[in-house]
């Protein structure tokens, strides 16, 4: 039986018009409730972000967010995966040099951080997933927090140059991932959706064949692999759909929502 299970937010859980169907979703949402199954939402995104989604019950769902650095339960901090000063500044500076037309978001526990000198549409842009967001002078000097990622935003036909740039470097201390969007998040090599949901199902001795989990990126794969339903979305990229074991209709066609209503005798 299902106990557990976990959603990303864009490209999976919401639609192309960046929501969901919420009536049904209250709804299923209540008898999953009822039936004790626990609802994760996770995210490459910030916690007070995706949380907003979710008015009525945040508090009753469990957010993995940035990737796995920051887990939130009951509204309160539950896990802290955060990475060394001197590892953000080195990436910082291989960033800085390359010739990618890179923009940067560094993601702390507090706040994420941009520079005041970045373009008008890449701070709009930025400020559409990241709720709590402050403009700085320059990343030569770190802000007073701790830190748990490094986003990117860059052209597509650049983003996949620099992960491979980034991931075949044997002294680059973050591993890249591509997020969708013209994104790639930088994150600790062992901290990713899968590796902390992980630790959650331990937490909650529950076991990976009773985990169904819905993924459409890249980010997604290790918590695809750890899930014994996985389905990657219509929409879902190639590496996504190749690890998942099943598939789930696109975003667009209320594939979440509607795939966990068919497997509602399997829940609880």
């Amino acid at each position: 039986m299902i106990k557990t299970i976990a959603v990303d937010m864009d490209g999976t859980f919401l639609n192309s018009s960046n929501d969901y169907n919420r009536e049904e979703f209250l709804e299923l949402f209540n008898k999953l409730k009822n039936k004790g199954v626990n609802f994760v939402v996770a995210s490459g995104n910030q916690y007070a972000q995706i949380s907003s989604f979710f008015p009525e019950i945040w508090r009753e769902i469990t957010f993995v967010s940035e990737n796995g650095g920051l887990v939130f339960e009951n509204g309160n901090l539950l896990i802290k995966n955060t990475i060394g000063n001197s590892i953000i500044q080195e990436v910082l500076r291989v960033l800085e040099n390359t010739s990618y037309g890179v923009d940067i978001i560094l993601c702390g526990v507090e706040s994420a951080y941009i520079l005041k000198t970045g373009t008008d549409e890449f701070k709009d842009n930025a400020a559409k997933y990241y709720f709590k967001l402050k403009e700085i002078d320059s990343f030569q000097q770190l802000p007073d927090d701790e830190w748990v990622k490094i986003a990117l935003h860059l052209d597509d036909k650049n983003a996949f140059s620099l992960i491979e740039m980034m991931n075949s470097n044997n002294d680059s201390k973050l591993k890249a991932v591509y997020s969708g969007h013209e994104s790639v998040d930088l994150i600790a090599n062992n901290i990713n959706k899968g590796n902390t949901l992980s630790q959650l199902l331990n937490q909650w001795e529950i076991k990976p064949e009773q985990f169904l989990a819905f993924g459409d990126s890249n980010n997604d794969l290790e918590m695809l692999e750890l899930a014994g339903y996985s389905y990657s979305m219509g929409n879902a990229g190639e590496q996504a759909t190749l690890v998942a074991k099943y598939q789930a209709p696109s975003n667009d066609e209320n594939g979440v929502i509607s795939t966990i209503n068919s497997l509602i005798d399997e829940l609880g």
